[in-house]
């Protein structure tokens, strides 16, 4: 029971993550963008590296909770696929090629943060040996 409810609580968790990431992006478009596109994570490569970026730091501290990366992943997908789908500009012609894309950059972003956060709390815990 207590690893369905970690794995619930690293969806829930990559899930906010990009909703909230996404709401800042979409407040500060025109100031840290440009606001040439729609905004979306995919459309400027600062935003992307804005939204991975906080996909990783999220992620590293979400390990430290051993919490796991797929399940934080996979919320961060389903959120990208919601927010592409009922954004305002929607999906698009090439929504499956974002939606691959998207699926790749939040597994890269949030899956090996997971694992050094996870290591770094290991570290943090371990006993030291004194001489």
């Amino acid at each position: 029971m207590a690893n369905i409810r970690r794995r619930l609580v690293a969806f829930t968790v990559g899930a906010l993550t990009v909703v909230v990431l996404h709401l800042i992006e979409v407040r500060m478009w025109q100031t840290w963008f440009g606001g040439a596109y729609d905004a979306w994570f995919m459309n400027d490569p600062n935003a992307g590296a804005f939204m991975i970026g906080g996909l990783f730091v999220v992620g590293m501290i979400a390990g430290g909770f051993y919490l796991p990366g797929p399940s934080m992943a996979f919320g961060a997908w389903i959120a990208m696929d919601w927010l592409l789908f009922w954004g305002p500009g929607g999906p698009g012609n090439l929504f499956p090629i974002v939606m691959v894309v998207g699926a790749v950059l939040v597994v890269i972003a949030c899956w090996p943060a997971t694992l050094i956060g996870k290591e770094l709390r290991g570290l943090v815990t371990r006993p030291h040996a004194t001489h």
